[in-house]
Formats: C-alpha cells, structure tokens, sequence
C-alpha cells in the first residue's frame, strides 16, 4: 500500500535515491547514489531536506542508525565508512579501525547490536563481515568475517535482518537491465538469496594475517581455533 510520496526539492541534479535508514519515531534516512547527499525526512516534513552534502563523497551506498540513534553509519563505495551525528550539530568522521582492514566498496551497511554488518562486493573476494564497536561507536575493535568467496556470488549487495539473521542477494541484475531497469536480453536470471547467522561466528581482532587470509581468491575463508576463532563462510541458501 503507497502511504505518501516525498520528493527530493528540485536542483537540477541526476538523483536516485538507494539505501534507507529507519528511525524508531519515523525518521527516514536515505543516500542518493548519483548525487552524494543523504536526505533526512522527520514524519511532519513535506519534502526530504538536505542532511549531508559534503563534495568529498563519491558514491553513498550503505546507512545505519546507532543503537540509541544518535550516529548515523554511512558507507561510501570508494572512501569507506564515516560516521555522523544525527543532532544537529552533524559532524563526521571516517569510522576508525585498523589501518590492514579495507572498507572500500561496501554496498550494504545494517546494524545488529553494537555491531554493523556489511556487504563489501568492491574488492576480491566478495564477503560480509560483522564490525564489532567500541563503547563511543566511533571505532572498530574487532571483525567477525561471515561470508567470503562463497560459490554463488556474483556481486552481492543489498539484505536485511531478521532476529540473528542477514538475509541477502548473493547476485545482483547490474548487467542484465538497461538503465530504466528493463531487461536487456530475456527473463531476469534467479538471483540467490542467502542466509547467514550473523551471532555465530566468532570476533576477531583484525591483523596482517587474518587480512592475507581475507585476501584468498576463490575459496571461503578458513580459520583453525589457533588463530582466535573459526568459519567456514559458506552460509546457507
């Protein structure tokens, strides 16, 4: 059922608006993929206004709210993840963690507790991994690697939670629509959607040897107990 309809004010730009965040009292987040801004809509708005716009952006992808929805979580395709103040003060910054860890081309972006669970189909091999906070939320303390180089990739990208669980597309129609999104050539291939316990795999601290292993082409991922934790990666379709 179509409740409303709220449309970004006109600016003469390309927009196309992609990931949404949701906040408890209706508050509705969302990146626009063409145009580097993240519109904010409050529940009495009639239209979307401008929440941040900074040049710096290339393309947002992923948004997630804190816990308590004080910081707002946002992924950038090419510049990786910052983190920003809903109040009104709005400030950001690039979400800290260690320097071995590559945050470029994340997709999707959820959080799960004190933790935000990502899609990352920009570097080889495609994975998701579970990104355990600190305390402040502004700091990556330890990743929990839940899918990687699993046999039906092709370009994951976008899921959601349900309880324990991320569900999402293992593939993706990128290639196969033209730019209004009809098919090029025939009936749409089946996308996979997967599913993988986000509460099982263990939390790691990130480190050189753990991002070569990350770093494995064509097969999902393996950690013996010696290393801190253990996963097969391979999730369930």
């Amino acid at each position: 059922e179509k409740l409303g309809e709220y449309r970004v004010p006109p600016d003469g730009r390309p927009h196309l608006l992609g990931a949404l965040a949701l906040a408890d009292d209706g508050t509705v987040y969302a990146a626009d993929t063409v145009t580097p801004f993240i519109y904010r809509l409050e529940p009495d708005m009639e239209r979307p206004e401008v929440f941040i716009g900074n040049p710096m952006f290339t393309s947002l992808r992923g948004l997630a709210l804190s816990a308590d929805e004080s910081m707002l979580y946002v992924a950038d395709y090419e510049r990786g993840l910052f983190v920003f103040e809903t109040a009104e003060s709005r400030r950001g910054l690039p979400l800290a963690g260690p320097d071995t860890l590559n945050l470029g081309g994340i997709d999707g972006l959820y959080r799960w507790g004190d933790s935000l669970v990502m899609i990352q189909n920009g570097i080889s091999p495609d994975r998701v991994l579970r990104l355990d906070l600190d305390e402040s939320g502004g700091r990556i303390e330890n990743v929990a690697p839940l899918v990687v180089a699993h046999p039906r990739f092709d370009t994951p990208t976008f899921g959601t939670l349900a309880g324990d669980d991320l569900l999402f597309l293992g593939s993706n129609h990128w290639d196969d629509v033209r730019s209004d999104g009809r098919p090029i050539d025939g009936p749409l291939p089946t996308n996979a959607v997967l599913r993988s316990p986000v509460d099982e795999a263990q939390t790691l601290v990130v480190g050189r040897e753990m991002l070569e292993r990350m770093k494995q082409q064509g097969r999902p991922m393996q950690l013996d107990p010696q290393a801190g934790g253990e996963t097969d990666g391979d999730g369930e379709g």
